[in-house]
């Protein structure tokens, strides 16, 4: 019980550092898929997740992870200044947000980026 504790914990104070417009964009992410799903007539269970709420905290931890590899990123010099996070969630709350976005769309944005140009495994 104190290990799950601990995750909640964890998890609870990740969901802080997300900026703004990351959770934003997690909502429109969020919706957008939710269309797509509804389109190929399935359900967020049947696409590995519990439900749209369950899609969603899994965005804002993506955000969560990435703030920590951009904060590492700015001291290993491979970045000069924080920011990265945030345009990044930018671009894809604009592709995620517009009134024409497609399924295309949501899979044109690229997940596996990191800050410094590599991409996570």
């Amino acid at each position: 019980m104190r290990i799950l504790g601990s995750i909640l914990l964890v998890t609870a104070c990740g969901q802080e550092r997300v900026p703004p417009v990351c959770a934003d964009m997690c909502l429109s992410a969020t919706v957008l898929y939710g269309s797509c799903i509804q389109e190929w007539a399935l359900s967020f269970e049947e696409v590995g997740y519990t439900s749209a709420q369950s899609f969603r905290e899994s965005c804002e931890t993506w955000a969560w992870q990435r703030d920590f590899f951009e904060e590492e990123a700015v001291k290993e010099g491979q970045l000069s200044e924080m920011g990265w996070l945030e345009d990044t969630c930018m671009e894809g709350w604009v592709l995620f947000d517009s009134p024409d976005a497609t399924c295309d769309d949501y899979f044109s944005f690229d997940w596996t980026r990191v800050p410094g140009g590599e991409r996570a495994p």
